[in-house]
């Protein structure tokens, strides 16, 4: 099934998935967190299941790199295109946050 987004007037919108990728300032080897905005059809874990970029966590210290950034944004897109988004686009900005001591 493909899915659509209209606007008002009956235009068609695209599906933008904005993701903000958070990193410690000092420290910018690891992801801090992960953000989506824009998303209103999967659940959070499903599309971090996508991902090769994690927050981390107790057992988890996914490495931050731009080839992972490039390869989320590819497999987040064909992730939605293989579920009937046509128009999606992801766009992934890289946040960060400075150190708590500055």
């Amino acid at each position: 099934m493909i899915q659509l987004r209209h606007n008002a007037l009956g235009m068609l919108l695209p599906l933008i998935l904005n993701i903000v990728v958070t990193v410690p300032a000092k420290d910018e080897t690891y992801v801090d967190e992960v953000e989506f905005v824009g998303n209103e059809t999967f659940e959070r874990k499903e599309l971090l299941r996508v991902m090769e970029l994690k927050p981390k966590g107790l057992f988890r210290k996914a490495e931050f790199t731009q080839r992972a950034l490039r390869l989320d944004s590819s497999s987040l897109e064909t992730f939605y295109v293989d579920r009937g988004f046509i128009d999606a686009a992801v766009a992934i900005a890289v946040n960060r946050r400075p150190d708590e001591n500055e």
